[in-house]
């Protein structure tokens, strides 16, 4: 199997590297070690959604995630990739190093991310010991990562963190993330009142977003009313204000407004032995 680099634009989105045949044995090795490894690490599966974060023998998974890149055809036809060049390609621009590996009778792709400290640089003073003496390294290289970040599975996109993958992959399509239109429509809601509608939607953040999103979704401001919301978050010791008509008054500061869409979003909760208030920054339904 070939290793390859998944570039950033403008580069050419994936590289393959040409290796001596004894590196290739090795890499490939790494590779079905940290497979192992990863695989041995997970007891349970969900469905991504944006919304949990999992724990340490957890993972996540997007089923029918949309391979844009061509990371499988790459694998199943390495030569019809160009191959790293470090005189045209520069080792900055990789994102992630991925290779193929015979999984059950399937190909899946071995994903790990990578970042500047993994480039050796001749720019820098770099020396290898060999023969009981430093000599210096006069070439550019890399190396590898002790880990993977993700296995890509017969169309399954399986990972531990989505905020490591999202530094390598376009993840938007397989969360929702409220649009300007769809943020527009939840400030015009009836329940709530906004000072400055456009301003509120061109200053909406991923985060703020993705909160809407959720809320939206839930229906809990067409289920409660503005004065039934602001009297259960006193429970947390949250005020929501009211206008006079009893919408709920989105706050114009950052941070008070995250509170209240949190509080939406129900990321709010109460330990049901100790009665602790808790936020939650990650979460999924209980069964």
């Amino acid at each position: 199997m070939t290793l390859f680099a998944l570039m950033k634009a403008p580069a050419p989105r994936i590289l393959r590297f040409s290796l001596t045949a004894d590196l290739q044995r090795e890499v490939q090795k790494t590779f079905a070690d940290q497979l192992a490894f990863f695989e041995n690490s997970i007891e349970e599966v969900f469905a991504f959604d944006g919304r949990y974060s999992p724990e340490s023998d957890e993972a996540l998974e997007i089923a029918g995630f949309q391979d844009v890149d061509g990371i499988i055809t790459a694998i199943d036809r390495p030569l019809s990739i160009d191959q790293f060049d470090p005189a045209r390609h520069s080792a900055e621009s990789i994102l992630a190093l991925f290779m193929g590996h015979e999984h059950d009778i399937r190909v899946a792709a071995l994903i790990q991310i990578f970042d500047r400290r993994r480039i050796i640089s001749k720019k820098r003073l770099s020396m290898f010991y060999s023969g009981d003496t430093f000599q210096q390294i006069r070439d550019d290289g890399i190396t590898l990562g002790d880990s993977l970040l993700a296995v890509l599975e017969n169309g399954v996109l399986k990972f531990k963190s989505f905020h490591l993958l999202r530094r390598v992959f376009d993840l938007s399509r397989h969360y929702e993330e409220a649009t300007n239109e769809d943020v527009e429509a939840f400030a015009s809601h009836d329940a709530l009142s906004v000072f400055d509608l456009d301003g509120f939607v061109t200053s909406a953040k991923p985060l703020v977003r993705r909160k809407i999103s959720f809320i939206v979704k839930s229906g809990v401001l067409d289920a409660h009313s503005g004065k039934a919301i602001a009297e259960a978050a006193l429970q947390f010791k949250l005020q929501i204000d009211l206008d006079p008509d009893e919408r709920i008054i989105l706050p114009t500061d950052r941070v008070g407004l995250r509170r209240i869409l949190t509080f939406l979003a129900e990321d709010y909760y109460e330990s049901p032995l100790s009665k602790t208030h808790f936020v939650s920054n990650s979460k999924r339904p209980a069964e």
